[in-house]
């Protein structure tokens, strides 16, 4: 038999409007992608204030070289250039950085239905994005 705690949390909102927020990497993950074979980080980020979450991908490759700068950028984790570093699931988790998200639908084939968050970029010019306090008082 199954067992949970209620909780009494209400349900999170499933996106939120476009535009620029701070996110926090809370979950990620080492991974291999299915198309390339290539290394890449799964990542989930939190929205601050609405608490929706929207996962992205690092995907170690030519391509995907462009989204890591600016990604290590945005969270003030950029090395120098030419510099080599390692980037891990567990490295990333906690860092903190702005980005521009857009609303899309969940299925493609559903253009109507139901809606979630996509990030458009990651925003290298704001900083980082101060710790977050969930302290009740």
């Amino acid at each position: 038999m199954a067992r949970c705690t209620f909780t009494g949390e209400d349900n999170k909102p499933d996106y939120i409007e476009k535009g620029v927020y701070p996110f926090t990497v809370v979950w990620s993950k080492d991974k291999i992608d299915k198309n390339s074979g290539d290394e890449k980080i799964s990542m989930l980020l939190e929205e601050d204030k609405s608490g929706v979450g929207v996962f992205d991908d690092l995907v170690f490759n030519t391509n995907g070289q462009r989204h890591i700068d600016t990604f290590l950028t945005a969270t003030g984790k950029a090395p120098q250039k030419g510099e080599k570093i390692e980037l891990t699931a567990d490295i990333v988790k906690g860092w903190r950085l702005f980005a521009e998200i857009r609303v899309a639908p969940v299925n493609k084939e559903d253009p109507d239905g139901q809606k979630c968050n996509r990030i458009v970029k990651f925003i290298t010019d704001k900083g980082v994005p101060e710790p977050k306090n969930d302290l009740p008082f």
